[in-house]
């Protein structure tokens, strides 16, 4: 952990990669898969190369305050690019892989980019994004021979980058991040969140977003770790990638968490150990955390051996879920964070994780619920708006706090409980509310469950609730409805069901489902095609 003399002095992101530069110099920060094993980039690289695209910029005419569309996968040249644009003072619009061209063309008609980088792998570019482009795979030799950049003062309070959000309502949103919004959750995240020197991460998350940027890319970087980048996500190829580096921390959602969970559980049936599997599973709780890896050594060799802990964030985590990854010896260290506030709000710790709730707000964090149960918060991580929209600006904040749009409450002991967001929750007639988080983690533990969502759906004078499931027949969503109603409460209870046609649900580009838009397509279908429960 570094000393508050040095935290003092990183008051930009800047600062804080010259320092970690210096003080970890040749040691590994970023590795990428290479056709002899793996590129390693120290933290020298780093600094140095990040120089090299200051200047490259700048021998394209940008200044500061000019923006840079960054659209590509994550890699060691994602990082370069990105610290390449903070050193020139240029703002970085980070775009998803998967964004459609009308998406694109919001942000970039909005944002007006002077540069462009992209990747082999990015999709075909509108025509009207008309900028000087540097294609990602070959960025080190579009910056060979450059000196280091020409100086420019950077301040706390300039913008770092526009990170561009649809969210579930199709509006793109852009969430201004200046350094001090980031470098004062990175700050207060360390305080928190473990990491050493020795930590082994591989990055599955895009970097594209707020989430795996701040917890799989500056929080390992502070600590002195290093990130390895496995383009592939067949799963074959991503657990020899974590066999390879011994990776000993990960940073996932809680449906990757599922899923890997799942295809643990398919192994142990595929084997025909179920009834050792339990037996397992029934005594691994009650013994120290040592014992539960030796236990469950062949699924810990498949990991790589030196899994320790999981970061659960972006969506609720099943308690279920949690105690089954701690019954194998890996803790999972739950959050809870937006965009907008850089992202981290909440955490656990180590010490004390625990999964029915969202851990305390970190230090200099301020979480308060406000009369109609929403959760707003405040703090030097809280951004300063969005991009050119001072109506949105102005439609978010209550006075200096920032209104999540989730509901939620504090416990006595401090601890911050997510019920939901305040747009999915359903209103009943009788005056309830019931929020669909609840009776989706009820389905997803069903066996026979690939996925499912829960939405208010309107019929005839009143607002019913009403599951969506994928990937099974009719019949079966029938006893799966029958079987959640028996473990929920009266005014929770599913009224009706659907089975969605495609293989899967409409999804925000953080893997959300869009639930406006299953819910105009069932209202679209005729009332013949939604059975009643």
């Amino acid at each position: 952990m570094d000393s508050a003399s040095q935290k003092s002095q990183d008051r930009t992101l800047v600062d804080f990669l010259e320092r970690i530069a210096r003080r970890s110099g040749l040691r590994p920060a970023l590795l990428a898969k290479a056709e002899d094993g793996f590129r390693e980039w120290s933290y020298a690289d780093l600094w140095e190369g990040s120089g090299r695209v200051a200047a490259m910029l700048q021998s394209h005419g940008l200044k500061k305050g000019d923006r840079a569309i960054l659209w590509g996968p994550n890699s060691p040249r994602w990082a370069l690019a990105f610290f390449g644009c903070l050193r020139a003072g240029v703002v970085v619009v980070p775009l998803d892989m998967r964004s459609g061209d009308q998406f694109v063309q919001r942000v970039v008609d909005r944002t007006q980019p002077k540069f462009v980088f992209a990747s082999l792998e990015t999709p075909d570019r509108p025509a009207e994004l008309d900028a000087p482009e540097c294609i990602l795979e070959v960025l080190e030799e579009e910056c060979e021979g450059l000196k280091s950049p020409e100086p420019v003062e950077i301040d706390s309070d300039d913008l770092v980058e526009v990170m561009f959000t649809s969210g579930t309502t199709g509006t793109p949103k852009g969430v201004m991040l200046t350094h001090r919004n980031l470098v004062a959750n990175l700050q207060s995240a360390r305080q928190v969140v473990p990491g050493e020197a020795t930590d082994r991460l591989v990055s599955i998350l895009p970097l594209s977003h707020m989430y795996e940027q701040m917890a799989g890319l500056l929080m390992p970087l502070s600590a002195g770790a290093n990130v390895t980048y496995e383009p592939s996500r067949q799963p074959a190829t991503l657990f020899k990638t974590l066999k390879d580096r011994k990776v000993t921390m990960l940073l996932l959602v809680p449906q990757a968490l599922d899923l890997f969970m799942t295809g643990i559980e398919r192994e142990v049936k595929r084997q025909g150990k179920e009834r050792v599997w339990r037996w397992m599973m029934k005594l691994a709780p009650k013994l120290p955390v040592w014992a539960r890896r030796r236990l469950f050594g062949s699924v810990h060799s498949q990991l790589g051996g030196q899994l320790r802990y999981i970061i659960s964030g972006g969506a609720a985590l099943d308690p279920a879920l949690g105690a089954k990854w701690e019954s194998l010896g890996v803790q999972v260290l739950q959050g809870y964070g937006a965009t907008e506030a850089s992202p981290v709000i909440s955490s656990h710790t180590l010490e004390s994780a625990r999964y029915d709730s969202a851990g305390r707000p970190l230090p200099r964090v301020e979480v308060r619920i406000a009369d109609d149960g929403e959760i707003q918060v405040r703090g030097p991580n809280v951004t300063v708006g969005y991009w050119e929209d001072p109506g949105q600006t102005a439609a978010v904040f209550d006075g200096d706090w920032y209104r999540t749009g989730d509901q939620g409450f504090l416990s006595v002991d401090g601890l911050l409980h997510i019920q939901g967001r305040t747009r999915d929750m359903i209103v009943l007639p009788s005056g309830l509310n019931v929020f669909p988080d609840d009776i989706e983690t009820v389905l997803k533990r069903h066996e026979d469950v690939t996925d499912a969502c829960v939405i208010g759906l309107a019929r005839e004078s009143r607002t019913e609730v009403h599951a969506v499931y994928t990937g099974i027949d009719q019949q079966q969503a029938s006893q799966i409805t029958k079987w959640a109603n028996s473990q929920l409460g009266d005014h929770q209870r599913i009224r009706g069901f659907s089975v969605w046609p495609d293989v899967d649900f409409p999804r925000t580009h953080t893997m959300k489902i869009k639930k406006n838009e299953v819910a105009d397509a069932l209202m679209a279908q005729s009332n013949g095609a939604m059975a009643t429960s």
